[in-house]
């Protein structure tokens, strides 16, 4: 196993030190994808986090 697939189950095990560790990981990411017709939306960034966090819990780790 490597370390980003034993981030990802860990977060999706509920430990906070892991959903932290891959937010601050694509954060960035999330940030820019947050534009709308190319200014910073601050409603889509909170969206798109919300998103983001919940997707954690749904990955499928069969892939792996």
């Amino acid at each position: 196993m490597n370390e980003f697939e034993e981030l990802l189950r860990n977060a999706k095990q509920g430990e906070t030190e892991a959903k932290e560790e891959l937010w601050n990981r694509y954060q960035p990411l999330v940030r820019k994808l947050s534009r709308v017709d190319g200014r910073y939306s601050e409603d889509l960034y909170q969206e798109l986090s919300l998103v983001f966090l919940k997707c954690i819990g749904g990955f499928n780790m069969d892939i792996f």
